[in-house]
């Protein structure tokens, strides 16, 4: 319950950055949500991988992050991403839309058992 309350709040903050960013009219919502939830990621595998080659496996792990979960990540958006694409084309939906409504459904089915 807890890492789906905390996958539902960090899906619902990149949301409110989304908004944030169409109100400044800077691009649609959608794009803007596809652009920061990517970013934020894609973030967080590269500094995961530059920590892991320069301060080596054991010390990263000590923080929390594991060869296997930058894994799991990346597995975890490539499986999102592809089923984004799935859906536009059954659909004809927006990508946009559709991510958003995807990464809406992996925030709160996210569970792990203990």
């Amino acid at each position: 319950m807890k890492i789906m309350i905390k996958g539902f709040l960090t899906w619902l903050i990149i949301f409110g950055i989304s908004f944030a960013i169409q109100s400044f009219g800077w691009t649609d919502q959608g794009t803007a949500f596809l652009w920061v939830y990517g970013g934020i990621y894609a973030l967080i595998i590269v500094f995961g991988v530059l920590a892991m080659s320069s301060l080596g496996n054991s010390s990263v792990e000590k923080v929390g992050y594991t060869t296997i979960g930058l894994v799991a990540i990346i597995a975890q958006i490539a499986i999102i991403v592809f089923a984004t694409w799935l859906a536009t084309k059954l659909f004809n939906v927006s990508f946009a839309i559709a991510f958003q409504i995807m990464t809406f459904g992996a925030a709160i089915s996210s569970k792990k058992d203990k």
